[in-house]
């Protein structure tokens, strides 16, 4: 059977299961009080062969949540031999997803019935302790990715802004030089219309005088007119030759705009409105990401790399003088690993709540309390 039913409410069976088997891990879920069973929401029993003992370096960032640079370290974790609880990363087709697995080996499942049960119910104590860490890590997480996500677009989009930027700037520099020469031209047709309009007063200056002057006069001054009249007509010429320059320029720019120059700004503003829009985004998930980052130091320390769930047990049996020998195996642990006595506690509590009361009132009360879901910091 293998159900991947990762954000159901109830834990899923995985792998080659036996009827006695699946009976006995009901069992001891059945015992988890309902306030813990959040920390059953999702579960997969995975029943394999062995497990390879690993140990995870204190603050690390995998092989589970945040691997990436910028996510928080995460607690320190011992891969038990015969069962081992965890929590990873899935890639699926809706994006990603936190699954938790508990994995259970022939070994542990080879037990002594009481023994086997104490075994789920250790890693179950390790689920209940990790919960608030668990949950808040993936929302990080999940930010954490689509910020990157963001900022990788953005990046993205600065790089193809460089192209059409270069495009941009040779354009605008050969527009620049067609511009010019459109200056220059029309400061020459500006000359040529003054000259003309020069030549224009002298010739209707000669004309007046000539009509004011008397019939004797007049063949004198018809050289003088004549000459005036001619020059008025050559700078007429002149300027109309300016001005078809002037035009074929102006048109050359027009050309060229329509051409390129216009392209290539219109493609340049929409290279730049992308990455504003990219940018927009990224800082957009800023708050969110802060809030996912507080939302995690709320429940726990990355200093101590430690849940705060986890430092509050600690606090108690430091302050009770709760010895650490509940177990063999808590007691090897201790103190390098409290989780091991949280989650050997929290066995007793579920399978045994005599023996750990036996052991010490306070710690027993402390989980019969509720104590053990103290997140705060």
């Amino acid at each position: 059977m293998d159900e991947r039913l990762e954000g159901r409410p109830e834990p899923a069976w995985r792998g080659l299961w036996q009827e006695k088997e699946k009976k006995l891990v009901s069992q001891v879920l059945a015992r988890v009080p309902a306030e813990d069973r959040a920390a059953l929401g999702g579960l997969l029993l995975v029943r394999i062969g062995s497990i390879q003992e690993q140990r995870q370096p204190a603050g690390s960032r995998g092989p589970e949540l945040g691997t990436e640079e910028g996510m928080p370290a995460a607690p320190p974790e011992t891969w038990h031999t015969i069962a081992q609880f965890g929590h990873r990363i899935a890639l699926r087709d809706f994006g990603v997803t936190v699954v938790r697995e508990l994995r259970i080996s022939d070994a542990a499942l080879n037990q002594a019935e009481g023994a086997a049960m104490l075994t789920v119910a250790h890693e179950i104590g390790h689920a209940v302790e990790k919960l608030p860490y668990t949950d808040r890590q993936f929302a990080l997480y999940t930010v954490f990715r689509r910020r990157r996500a963001a900022h990788d677009a953005y990046n993205a989009a600065l790089l193809e802004e460089q192209p059409a930027w270069a495009l941009y700037e040779r354009m605008w520099q050969e527009r620049n030089g067609i511009h010019e020469r459109l200056k220059a031209a029309c400061a020459v047709q500006e000359e040529a219309v003054n000259q003309f309009n020069a030549a224009r007063r002298v010739y209707s200056e000669a004309i007046d005088v000539f009509n004011a002057a008397g019939a004797a006069q007049q063949k004198a001054l018809e050289a003088g007119v004549d000459a005036a009249g001619k020059a008025q007509a050559e700078r007429l010429a002149a300027y109309e030759e300016t001005r078809r320059k002037t035009d074929s320029v102006s048109l050359q720019l027009k050309k060229f705009d329509t051409a390129k120059y216009d392209p290539a700004d219109r493609t340049l503003r929409e290279k730049r409105a992308k990455t504003a829009e990219c940018d927009a985004a990224t800082r957009d998930l800023e708050a969110p990401l802060k809030e996912a980052r507080d939302a995690l130091a709320a429940v726990y320390s990355e200093d101590e790399l430690r849940t705060h769930r986890l430092r509050h047990f600690v606090t108690l049996v430091g302050s009770e003088g709760i010895r650490a020998d509940l177990t063999a195996y808590a007691a090897k642990e201790w103190p390098g690993k409290p989780q091991e006595l949280f989650a050997e506690a929290y066995a007793f509590f579920l399978m045994d709540p005599g023996k750990l009361k036996a052991h010490s009132a306070a710690l027993h009360a402390y989980f019969a309390g509720g104590h053990h879901r103290n997140d705060s910091p």
